[in-house]
């Protein structure tokens, strides 16, 4: 099958990194790491040179926007926001990832679809992300 190039699938940290804009209006990165530090128990750390790189490369994507702060004590810092195609990126995925919750593999020779509760669900095999906007 060939791949579209305007289709792409999010990493985890771009999963990470939108999940965490979702709910803020502008963040910094420091705050980003500290987010997927807190969420995850200190389970999950994001390393600034792994960090910084992907904010990089999702605000060449679309996916984010940044813009520098007006900090009167400190270092300046870059706060990043959510674009429209990383909201919908975002959203997107996260309908690929209920439904791959929920789905089942069904028996050889069994044609119903339902999900063990009575209800017919339909899975998606592929998750395409228009990129084009």
């Amino acid at each position: 099958m060939a791949r579209n190039t305007s289709d792409f699938v999010l990493s985890v940290i771009e999963q990470e990194i939108l999940s965490t804009l979702a709910n803020n209006r502008q963040i910094y990165g420091f705050q980003i790491a500290e987010a997927v530090a807190v969420a995850s128990q200190d389970k999950r750390h994001i390393g600034f040179g792994t960090l910084y790189p992907s904010l990089h490369r999702m605000e060449k994507k679309g996916l984010i926007q940044s813009c520098w702060g007006n900090e009167e004590e400190g270092p300046r810092r870059r706060y990043y926001h959510l674009t429209p195609k990383g909201e919908k990126a975002l959203t997107e995925m996260r309908i690929y990832l209920d439904a791959l919750f929920e789905w089942r593999a069904v028996a050889e020779g069994d044609d119903s679809s339902e999900d063990g509760h009575g209800e017919t669900i339909e899975v998606a095999s592929t998750v395409k992300v228009d990129t084009r906007g």
